[in-house]
């Protein structure tokens, strides 16, 4: 597995929220944190295979990212996953809706 520099925090952390299709409800939040875009796909991936995808669905919030998980979003949204992200990350990227 990777291993990070002792020194080094994680770059994204992503909230995951489950909802049931039918009612809309919120089954389950869950926060994951990773080093790299590409581990923060499959700890979803992994996080998704719990659920049944006809019963629920997904709702990804980028507020806790460090910089813009482009890869990250561009991946979601093809498959139909619904992405918040923030007006403005911390290292000064804009988000997807920017204020006019």
């Amino acid at each position: 597995m990777f291993r990070p520099k002792p020194d080094e925090e994680p770059q994204y952390r992503l909230d995951l929220h489950f909802h049931d299709r039918q009612t809309g409800k919120l089954l389950e939040a869950k926060t994951i944190e990773a080093y790299s875009q590409g581990q923060a796909l499959f700890l979803i991936w992994r996080e998704c295979m719990r659920f049944d995808p006809k019963k629920t669905y997904l709702v990804v919030i980028t507020d806790g990212c460090k910089r813009r998980p482009l890869f990250i979003i561009k991946n979601l949204r093809s498959r139909g996953i619904q992405v918040a992200e923030p007006q403005m990350y911390p290292n000064g990227q804009r988000g997807a809706f920017p204020p006019s």
